[in-house]
């Protein structure tokens, strides 16, 4: 049997390469959001709210996008109509256990879809996902600490 990524990747509970950097384009979006006022968030509103209404392009296009994958969407509206949004410790949570779940549900149907892995998903199907394994854990605790 061949080993996939996403079969490595589930068992070491790591998102994906594409994830991996939505996080951290969400990341971003929160320190756009919450940047002092000033010329940077002035043109991040603009730009934001010319994005929701009229399309967009560009960052805002590929955040919009990347909110909605996640489900994240309705907190940008609400920024937008009322200037709210999480503190960087929820959002930080919130965005990783989207992306978890956006993943978890992603190997699921490439389970179901693909055969060769019938076995891997009679041996660990449903204890994948559920709590991460301490190493993990500890890895990205570290990366959070350091900001990387």
């Amino acid at each position: 049997m061949r080993i996939h990524d996403y079969v490595v990747r589930a068992l070491v509970r790591q998102p994906s390469m594409e994830s991996l950097m939505d996080i951290r384009k969400l990341n971003f979006l929160h320190k756009l959001i919450n940047c002092e006022t000033g010329i940077t968030k002035v043109m991040f509103n603009e730009r934001l709210y010319n994005g929701i209404f009229n399309g967009g392009q560009g960052y805002i296009a590929n955040i919009s996008n990347i909110l909605r994958k996640y489900n994240l969407q309705s907190y940008l509206m609400t920024y937008a109509q009322g200037g709210e949004f999480p503190l960087k410790k929820f959002w930080k949570t919130i965005v990783r256990e989207q992306v978890m779940n956006y993943e978890r549900t992603k190997y699921v149907e490439v389970l179901i879809q693909r055969n060769d892995v019938d076995r891997f998903q009679r041996i660990m199907g449903q204890h994948l996902f559920k709590k991460p394994y301490p190493f993990y854990t500890a890895a990205m605790r570290n990366e959070h600490d350091h900001g990387y």
